[in-house]
């Protein structure tokens, strides 16, 4: 395989890659690569990172699964044509009632369904809270069984920018889920605005 042939693969996390990335380069973060490894058996490839410390745990553990690996050689951030744009995340923080959350969650995959369809939308994520880490909490009893009522739940978004974001809150679809949200919760919900550090 010729030096233009050699894929360039990004180990950095996805939104970090959507930030900026070598033009060309593929996304699979370090901890994916295992899922990755079909495709990769047979190529050769150049990972890196921003410091070098996940590229060198890619290189070791591809090394591992017998795939030739280099780190990238040079200044990435210099020596490579760059594709760059903007990306924020918005979360949403909500305490539901224990005997609406089928509804709830229902109404929030169908929001997280069509909310792809719309320009600047870059992904989403629902977690719903499955426990308190005790030592987490510096907390010397074991809480992993507590049982959190009611449940919290955290709805992640991520938007190329604010204008995006704010334009879908117009949309009908969207008010028609969102002016529920208060019916199906103990507490009023909120959400908060997050730059995206790695």
């Amino acid at each position: 395989m010729s030096e233009k042939e050699k894929l360039i693969i990004d180990v950095r996390t996805r939104e970090e890659y959507v930030q900026d990335h070598i033009k060309g380069a593929l996304n699979i973060p370090v901890h994916d690569l295992e899922f990755s490894l079909d495709f990769l058996k047979g190529k050769t490839v150049s990972v890196y990172c921003n410091s070098g410390v996940r590229a060198k745990l890619a290189k070791k553990w591809l090394k591992k699964w017998h795939i030739n690996a280099d780190l990238l050689a040079g200044d990435w951030d210099a020596d490579y044509p760059r594709v760059t744009r903007g990306i924020i995340s918005a979360i949403n923080y909500l305490e539901i009632h224990p005997d609406k959350e089928t509804t709830f969650q229902g109404r929030i995959k169908q929001l997280c369904q069509k909310t792809n369809e719309i320009d600047g939308f870059l992904g989403s994520k629902l977690l719903k809270i499955s426990g308190i880490s005790g030592v987490g909490s510096y907390l010397s009893a074991d809480l992993t069984k507590v049982d959190v009522t009611p449940h919290k739940y955290i709805i992640i978004t991520y938007w190329k920018d604010k204008h995006s974001h704010d334009k879908s809150h117009k949309l009908k679809f969207f008010k028609d889920i969102y002016e529920k949200l208060p019916s199906y919760s103990t507490r009023m919900p909120y959400e908060e605005f997050y730059d995206i550090l790695k």
